[in-house]
Order: C-alpha cells, then sequence, then structure tokens
C-alpha cells in the first residue's frame, strides 16, 4: 500500500477569502483566486492481465498547500486527524498505518508521537456528531491506542 496524491485548484472558500483579504490584491468582483489542495487516498498496486494497476482503498484527508510546511494550525491538525482516522476506519494493519503516516510526511511536515495524540484527542472532541461517519469514526478511533505500541516517533 502506499499514498496517492492528488493535486487540484479550487476556488476559495468565503470564510477563507475574509480571512486573508489583506493577501489579495484588488480584483474584479466575481474573480477568485484557486486554492492549490493535496489530496491524500491510500491505494494499494495490483497487476490486471499483465497491466500495473492503482486501486484506491480510502481517502484520507486533503490540505491546502501553503499549510504542508507548518507544524501547527486549524488546517494542518484536521488533515492529521482526519488522516489516521481514515486509516483506523479502513483497519489496516500497523504495516500498512505507519506506512501510509511515512508516506504524508513525504509531503506535510508530520507532528511528534505526543502532538498527533494530542491532534486526536482535540480534534476529536470537534468532530461534528451529524456527519455520517460520526459515530464509525469514535468507535474506531480507540485503534490508535493498538497502533501506538508501535509508534517509534520521538
Amino acid at each position: 500500500m502506499f499514498i496517492k496524491w492528488k493535486e487540484e485548484n479550487k476556488p476559495p472558500t468565503r470564510e477563507w477569502l475574509e480571512a486573508n483579504a489583506h493577501l489579495i490584491l484588488p480584483r474584479p468582483r466575481d474573480w477568485k483566486p484557486p486554492i492549490h489542495r493535496l489530496y491524500a487516498y491510500l491505494a494499494e498496486s495490483s497487476r490486471v492481465e499483465g497491466k500495473p494497476r492503482q486501486k484506491i482503498i480510502t481517502y484520507l484527508a486533503s490540505i491546502p498547500a501553503i499549510y504542508t510546511q507548518e507544524s501547527s494550525g486549524d488546517e494542518w491538525c484536521s488533515f492529521w486527524y482526519y488522516a489516521v482516522a481514515s486509516l483506523c476506519r479502513a483497519g489496516v494493519d500497523h504495516h500498512a498505518f505507519f506506512d501510509a503516516l511515512r508516506g504524508m510526511e513525504s509531503r506535510v511536515q508530520r507532528p511528534s508521537y505526543r502532538k498527533l495524540m494530542d491532534i486526536i484527542y482535540e480534534e476529536s472532541k470537534c468532530h461534528p456528531k451529524w456527519y455520517k461517519n460520526y459515530e464509525a469514526t469514535m468507535r474506531t478511533l480507540n485503534r490508535v491506542d493498538y497502533y501506538a505500541q508501535w509508534f517509534d516517533w520521538e
């Protein structure tokens, strides 16, 4: 298994435009600058009729490209929370779990073990209860304790 990255430019949300209005030069009224986002997917390789194919197992998380080198901030914390929650929901073994975390580390600065646990704790309290995956996420987040046995981060 490996991390497959997809890059896309999407128009920003109203909240982002209001928060970053000082960064945007005067433009036509209806113009919206695209936000360059990175999307992480867990995928596996296989051969079908002798040809290599990539099968996406699950969507992990996305993050605006400008936040990939941060080591704090809401977008960065949300990225790591949703990535770990998606891996837990997918039920991967601990080797695949850590391979995925190392694969995401290639593009997004990773947190320390203690910081990751803090992010999971804080973000799980803020996870909206109306999300369709809320109950499944809360049930499977206890797998993080199982994976924690093999953490070798500082």
